[in-house]
């Protein structure tokens, strides 16, 4: 079972930036896509699945991952997109 964290709101001000309390303290949200986003090319290659580009959309995204996903010994996913 997780512990839970008490600090005061002025606790968690001090220590998380402006953006990290409004989504952690005040369920806000992050702006989609805004991370970086870091690929193999080789196995987009290897499996014929073209680089993510900067309009892709959410559905695109996951049909690409769900591409890349392999088994290459009959033990589960050894290849995770």
């Amino acid at each position: 079972m997780a512990l839970k964290v008490q600090k005061t709101d002025a606790e968690w001000r001090a220590e998380l930036t402006p953006e990290q309390y409004h989504i952690m303290r005040e369920k806000g949200t992050e702006r989609a896509f805004t991370g970086a986003l870091y690929y193999n090319k080789d196995v987009f290659e290897e499996y014929g699945v073209d680089y993510p580009t900067a309009d892709w959309t959410y559905a695109e995204y996951l049909d690409a991952m769900k591409r890349l996903t392999r088994d290459r010994d009959g033990d589960g996913p050894s290849i995770c997109g």
